[in-house]
């Protein structure tokens, strides 16, 4: 899924990063690849997959007879620093953040409520999903929490019992 990190601010969402993995120098081969799997990002295309094949049929030289394949990415993802450099470009491959997260369940969220003030049956039947499931959930952890300070944490179950008297 793509993502227009930039309107946010990369430093807000992206964590620190070691700057000894910045100083990755990669190879012709590597750097054609990245080359390579940005057209196919910018295509839509963010699988794996895809980039293998993409190098399969690229025109450059450093690909005929020898596309990447899995194995060789598996390699050069073992070296420190590849994925910092690898990804740098990409930031539609990041992995989403808890504030992106948050951002999202919003913009739900105000399209069911939207959904709802129109009278759509989908909307209310995923509110109640939702909101009734939270609370199961809820009352769930209540119960178990009642019924563990009940029996206690000993080994013995605890509380529920009184020990017998030594004969």
């Amino acid at each position: 899924m793509a993502r227009n990190s930039g309107r946010f601010g990369r430093t807000e969402l992206t964590p620190w990063i070691d700057p000894e993995l910045l100083d990755y120098k990669p190879t012709d081969r590597q750097s054609a690849f990245r080359r390579c799997v940005r057209n196919c990002v910018l295509s839509g295309k963010y699988l794996k997959a895809d980039w293998y094949r993409a190098s399969a049929r690229s025109e450059s030289e450093t690909f005929k007879n020898h596309p990447v394949a899995p194995s060789e990415f598996k390699k050069w993802s073992q070296k420190k620093g590849f994925m910092v450099w690898f990804f740098e470009d990409f930031p539609e491959a990041d992995p989403i953040t808890e504030q992106e997260l948050r951002m999202i369940e919003h913009k739900w969220w105000r399209g069911v409520l939207d959904a709802m003030d129109e009278g759509e049956e989908w909307a209310f039947r995923a509110f109640a999903k939702v909101r009734f499931e939270a609370r199961k959930v809820e009352q769930q952890r209540t119960e178990n929490k009642e019924l563990s300070d009940f029996l206690g944490s000993g080994s013995e179950g605890g509380a529920w019992h009184a020990n017998a008297p030594e004969a």
